[in-house]
């Protein structure tokens, strides 16, 4: 059976290659977490998750509209962030971070949840997540 990642070809797995992350007008080479560093932040995306899906709760649509544009951003700069410092490729500090976009924050959360959590399931889960957060 071979290696497979979304997005990711065998050798690149093997050799570890980093991926491109973007950020303002800047393009960085992130590296994949060590196990041990992936199951980390593995554990903080889903506590991650939990606190954003607590959002949804409030019984009143503009108040759970208005937390969730409030704290999800932040949780997943948060997320990018401690990922960013736990890798072995170019150091991106939070100056630089904070240069992109919205879209560029979340085009880099999406590549390292397919790297994080390689059989995809979760990552997927959370695009859908996140694609209903910014929609409302």
């Amino acid at each position: 059976m071979g290696l497979a990642v979304v997005g990711r070809t065998a050798d690149q797995i093997i050799t570890n290659d980093p991926f491109p992350v973007a950020f303002g007008e800047k393009t960085f080479k992130v590296k994949r977490l060590t196990i041990g560093k992936g199951k980390e932040w593995r554990t903080r995306v889903i506590e991650h998750d939990k606190s954003i899906a607590g959002l949804f709760t409030d019984d009143d649509p503009t108040m759970r509209v208005l937390a969730v544009s409030e704290k999800a951003p932040d949780l997943i700069l948060e997320l990018v962030q401690q990922f960013l410092d736990s890798q072995a490729g170019d150091k991106v500090t939070r100056e630089q971070l904070e240069e992109g976009t919205d879209e560029q924050l979340l085009a880099a959360y999406d590549q390292m949840l397919l790297v994080t959590f390689p059989n995809g399931l979760l990552s997927a889960g959370t695009s859908i997540l996140r694609r209903r957060i910014m929609a409302e």
